[in-house]
């Protein structure tokens, strides 16, 4: 055995196969016990594994049961139109891309919602609360914005 050729994969493979080759030993081990117990009319010295619930011959209690309230799936959110929603990452992007194409004059709230398609509504509550943190958009007019 030259030790010179061994390599991480060759040593990977040893230590599989040996892991493997004690895994058969013990099943080997428990097989013969088993044998040796049914031949010596004692009972197998492997036990089955437990199950779960109660012992059998013994009552089960009473217990009270509790039904469970039913809660209610969430609904599933969707735009204006009837699609899914996009993320809000997206949103801004949309808005960014809409105000960069309306250039100096701006445009209204109500365009660039039908361009998005989301109601205009949701727009303007994205203007005075997100649209606020960013200093590059401006309000031109009531319900009319444009980038600096």
């Amino acid at each position: 055995m030259d030790l010179s050729k061994f390599n991480t994969i060759t040593l990977n493979s040893l230590i599989r196969l040996t892991k493997r080759k004690d895994a058969l030993h013990k099943q080997v081990q428990k097989i013969e016990a088993q044998l040796a117990g049914l031949f010596g009319g004692k009972s197998a010295a492997v036990k089955a594994p437990a199950k779960r619930g109660r012992k059998p011959g013994k009552k089960a209690k009473a217990v009270k049961t509790v039904k469970a309230k039913k809660v209610a799936k969430p609904a599933k959110v969707s735009s204006a139109k009837g699609g899914p929603r996009k993320r809000r990452s997206a949103l801004k992007d949309q808005v960014f891309t809409a105000l960069k194409q309306a250039g100096k004059t701006g445009t209204s709230v109500k365009d660039i919602a039908d361009k998005i398609k989301i109601k205009p509504q949701n727009l303007h509550v994205w203007f005075s609360t997100t649209g606020k943190k960013f200093p590059q958009i401006v309000k031109v007019e009531q319900g009319r914005y444009r980038l600096r």
